[in-house]
């Protein structure tokens, strides 16, 4: 798997996919904290799979964390509430009108 560098902390990442199809960055090493699989796609992009604690024994030394929880700038990367949730979409009012 070819990785980059968190442009932030300079930390070796991959890009993987999630499973509503979003990017997310993952570190590299793996870390007996991990939870995160990754399994090869054919598209090259690897898929992030979450792991139940109650199964991670049987993935040592394969589980990875995600880089927003190990990058001491994180903060600077995540984006404001109202563009997660679509902030194309208009309020409504108290009435529910627009």
């Amino acid at each position: 798997m070819s990785g980059l560098t968190c442009r932030s902390c300079g930390a070796e990442v991959i890009v993987a996919q999630t499973s509503n199809n979003k990017r997310m960055p993952v570190d590299r090493r793996a870390s007996p904290k991990g939870n995160i699989l990754l399994v090869h796609q054919p598209n090259n992009i690897p898929r992030a799979v979450v792991i139940k604690a109650e199964a991670r024994e049987r993935y040592a030394g394969k589980l990875r964390l995600s880089h927003f929880a190990t990058c001491p700038n994180a903060a600077q990367h995540r984006q404001p509430k109202e563009r997660r949730h679509h902030g194309d979409q208009k309020e409504t009012s108290q009435t529910g009108q627009a």
